[in-house]
Order: structure tokens, then C-alpha cells, then sequence
């Protein structure tokens, strides 16, 4: 298949490319930044997750992904990298809502989503995953706005993916807002979208030596998923390539919480 990555730059951007590859697929790369070694751009960069570790995954590609420079909130420009691509997966976006002002944060995040359904619905792309985040629900973000030994406890546990928001911070809101458009989408189109709620990206290096407390949170994550029968959307968007992986140094946070989110309303009443 032919997918286009949106933020394939980025340092979650190079992991999905490097699934893509693996798998044989060709890879198109939407982003305002082309391929260099220097990925400061990206919001992922940091103690845990090395841009070094990142860029050493393309000397096992087999070529540099086609480039677009794309304007993620341009509707256009969207549109006209998506064409004659056979599935999408969304991840540009601002990556947090630190050295943003709140607005922007919400327009670029949530516009982000709002092009790559849109435009896959009138391209007939059928298969689409968004970047979401575990603070769809009101995750850390949200927290870090309490009150000291504030809590806000969720509707009930454990958590799966119809749990309603408990979001305060816009960076979480635009991430709720965006699967609530994919679900739109999905009610009035027939569209296979997952929202992949990411938690923590990490380097080999770094994995290895955290792998323990990973496992059994994603373990545990995984089970909770199982006993209430839900199609964990690693599974529903295995033709698109996105898999936690069994390093996790991909999306150990979605398995920790229990589920990612499944749009395809079809597919999962087939699948459970």
C-alpha cells in the first residue's frame, strides 16, 4: 500500500516509517520539516526518546520517503498530499502545550484531524489512524492544573475506550475533540478510523532498561482490554502498520490504559 504519514519527520514519525518499511509498504512523508539530523522540530526529543536513536533507523530503508511540505491546518495542501494514497496516519500536530499559546494549540490539533478525515472521506481513503493521546481522557495534562492531592476520578475502572473526558488543558481537549470527529466521520461515512492514544516514546536504549515496569503495565493493559471483549485498534489498523510492538517503544501508554479508540463501528460489533 501506499500511506501517507503526516509528521514523518518527527521522531515518532521515523518508528512508523521504519514499521512501514518492514512491512513493504511505500511511504509518503507530509510535513513542514524535511528528513535531516536534526530534529529539534519534533516534540518527542528529550531524555527518553534520542533523535540519535531515531535518524540510525534510515540506514535500514530501503529510500528516503517521498516529501511533501504540508501545512497540516491547510485543507489544500492536505488533500493534495493524500491523493492516491491508500491509507493515512496522522501525526502532526503541536506537541504539547508548553511555548504555545492556548488557541493556537486547539486550532492547529484539532483542524490537524479535522483535514486528514476530511479529505480521506472524499478521497475514499478508507483507512485512517490519528495521533491521539492518553490525555484524551484527562490524562497528566489535565492533572498538572489541580490543586495539590486534587483528584477528579473518572466515570468508573477500569478504563476503556468509551470512558468519557475529564480534560481541562487545551493540548487534551484538542485530542478529545479529534476522536469525536473521527466518530463523526465514521457515523456518516464508511471509514476505518482508530485514534492511537500514545503515551511515552522510547528509545532502544532507554527501553531496555525500563522494559520491566513497561511490560507489566501494558500487560495488564492488554488483559483489562480482553476481558471486556474490545478490538484493540493495534488490531484494527494492522494494514496500516501501526503495532505496539513487543519492545513497546512505540505506544506502551494505549496498553497501560487499557484501549486505544475504535471508530469503525462495523468492525468492532464483527470483531467482539
Amino acid at each position: 500500500m501506499k500511506v501517507l504519514v503526516t509528521g514523518g519527520s518527527g521522531i515518532v514519525g521515523h518508528y512508523v516509517i521504519d514499521e512501514l518499511y518492514k512491512l513493504g509498504h511505500e511511504v509518503i512523508n507530509a510535513d513542514k520539516f524535511r528528513m535531516t539530523s536534526n530534529l529539534s522540530h519534533s516534540g518527542t526529543t528529550g531524555r527518553l526518546a534520542s533523535a540519535e536513536a531515531a535518524v540510525k533507523l534510515r540506514e535500514d530503508w530501503p529510500e528516503n520517503p517521498t516529501f511533501f511540505e504540508v501545512e497540516i491546518s491547510d485543507y489544500g495542501q492536505v488533500i493534495s498530499a493524500m491523493d492516491g494514497c491508500d491509507a493515512v496516519i496522522s501525526l502532526a500536530s503541536r506537541p504539547s502545550a508548553a511555548n504555545y499559546v492556548e488557541e493556537d494549540v486547539v486550532r492547529t490539533n484539532t483542524m490537524s484531524m479535522w483535514n486528514v478525515c476530511r479529505a480521506a472521506e472524499q478521497l475514499k481513503v478508507g483507512r485512517v489512524a490519528l495521533g491521539s493521546s492518553y490525555n484524551a481522557v484527562g490524562a497528566m495534562g489535565t492533572a498538572a492544573r489541580w490543586e495539590p492531592r486534587q483528584v477528579k476520578p473518572p466515570e468508573y475502572f477500569p478504563l476503556d475506550q468509551n470512558v468519557y473526558t475529564r480534560s481541562e488543558d487545551p493540548y487534551s481537549i484538542a485530542k478529545w475533540l479529534g476522536e469525536e470527529m473521527a466518530e463523526a466521520f465514521c457515523r456518516r461515512r464508511e471509514l476505518q478510523i482508530a485514534s492511537l492514544r500514545f503515551h511515552a516514546l522510547l528509545d532502544p536504549d532507554e527501553q531496555r532498561a525500563s522494559k520491566q515496569p513497561l511490560l507489566c503495565r501494558a500487560e495488564r493493559g492488554i488483559q483489562l482490554a480482553q476481558d471486556h471483549g474490545r478490538l484493540l485498534a493495534a488490531e484494527a489498523v494492522d494494514h496500516v502498520a501501526i503495532r505496539a510492538r513487543d519492545d513497546h517503544r512505540l505506544a506502551d501508554g494505549a496498553a497501560a490504559l487499557g484501549h486505544d479508540r475504535v471508530h469503525d463501528h462495523v468492525a468492532e460489533e464483527r470483531d467482539t
